[in-house]
């Protein structure tokens, strides 16, 4: 599967985030996250979670605090992040201004959700995209003209 690509919409990024629950009991979600670059300017990114169903109720949603993180050693940081619901992360980033030199970067992030585990008493289950079980990567090329030229 391939997750649908993010887009640009004046300075908001959407990034749609795929949850694909456990083909088999016993075993974990799998989540589909998109690479994107961010383009000289301030931006603010929205990251929408989505659960892929298999005839299951169940559905992903992000935990109140560190549902969307920076991998650690990035040069860029949020200027503000905030759950708004249980499925939609927002967080604000500068890049420079639009004139002038600043170059796009990839931004490297890391997920966390909450998925319900049958038969688990404590209620659901968090997981991270740091456990490479659970992440699977987009094949998706991020391609960027680096730096942008000025319109």
């Amino acid at each position: 599967m391939i997750s649908p690509a993010p887009t640009t919409y004046k300075n908001n990024i959407i990034v749609p985030i795929a949850v694909l629950p456990p083909l088999m009991p016993g075993k974990e979600p799998q989540l589909v996250c998109p690479a994107f670059i961010v383009p000289p300017g301030d931006w603010l990114i929205v990251w929408n979670l989505v659960t892929i169903h298999y005839a299951q109720l169940a559905h992903a949603t992000f935990p109140a605090e560190n549902g969307i993180s920076l991998i650690f050693g990035q040069d860029q940081n949020f200027t503000s992040t905030l759950r708004v619901s249980e499925t939609q992360w927002v967080a604000s980033i500068l890049n420079g201004p639009k004139e002038g030199k600043s170059k796009a970067f990839p931004l490297f992030y890391l997920v966390s959700f909450l998925y319900p585990t049958p038969g688990n008493p404590n209620g659901p289950t968090l997981y991270t995209s740091q456990n490479r079980n659970v992440i699977r990567h987009d094949p998706t090329i991020v391609v960027s003209q680096d730096p942008v030229e000025p319109t």
